[in-house]
């Protein structure tokens, strides 16, 4: 389904491209620009193994800029960027006997980098309506997780959780799932969005499907990113 909805995004993009392109009449001869915007936005990205192991990190967001590369074909504009995305999430897993429980807090601090085509139709006076859609890809900057071990050693749950997870899922202290070989700094996700635009402002939305396996470890094993965003930008 997720494959599907991508490949009819792309296509739709496309298609708007070629029709734009079809109905360009050339009366104003092309010159090369850029657009500029800074952007803000709510992120929220959540780690997928299966369709029932999910883990959201609420409280998320991301700053950076965005630059547009005017092309010859009339709407259609090439845009990359950069912003910085930072997330906190925490989750307490309780076990079975009881107040025995594992907390875990996570700070995410990365880098995404867009990779667009982006569609930017003027419907009404200064009114515009946008498309894009595209690549981003996620460089790791750091995953520090702070795990906070209740279990009681009478009991058999850190034996089985060793045999079954390893010891560093469980490990009292700080971790960097990054530099310790847990999780890849490399993220790669393709999506779609729009929005609109008045003036100088733009209000964005989209949704980014994770497509490389995240996981270096047997526990996190096919873990994808995946995130949707709203967002303002302003061109200047």
């Amino acid at each position: 389904m997720t494959k599907r909805l991508i490949i009819i995004c792309l296509l739709v993009v496309s298609i708007t491209a070629l029709y734009a392109r079809g109905n360009d009449k050339d009366t104003i001869p092309y010159h090369f620009d850029t657009k500029w915007r800074i952007e803000l936005g709510y992120t929220q990205p959540y780690l997928r193994q299966s369709k029932e192991n999910r883990s959201f990190a609420p409280y998320s967001g991301r700053l950076g800029f965005t630059v547009d590369f005017v092309l010859p074909i009339d709407y259609l504009t090439v845009q990359t960027g950069l912003y910085y995305s930072l997330s906190y999430d925490y989750t307490r897993q309780k076990y079975v006997y009881a107040n025995e429980y594992l907390g875990q807090e996570t700070w995410m601090h990365d880098l995404m980098i867009p990779a667009r085509l982006n569609l930017d139709f003027n419907i009404w006076r200064k009114l515009h309506l946008i498309f894009f859609a595209g690549p981003e890809f996620g460089i790791g900057m750091a995953r520090v997780q702070y795990t906070q071990n209740h279990l009681n050693a009478a009991n058999n749950t850190a034996e089985v959780l060793r045999n079954t997870m390893g010891d560093k899922f469980f490990t009292d202290g700080k971790h960097d799932l990054y530099s310790e070989g847990i999780i890849r700094r490399f993220n790669f996700m393709l999506g779609a969005g729009g929005g609109i635009q008045w003036d100088h402002w733009q209000l964005l939305g989209g949704y980014d499907f994770g497509l490389n396996d995240l996981g270096k470890t047997r526990q996190y094993r096919g873990l994808k990113q995946w995130q949707w965003y709203v967002a303002v930008a302003y061109q200047f």
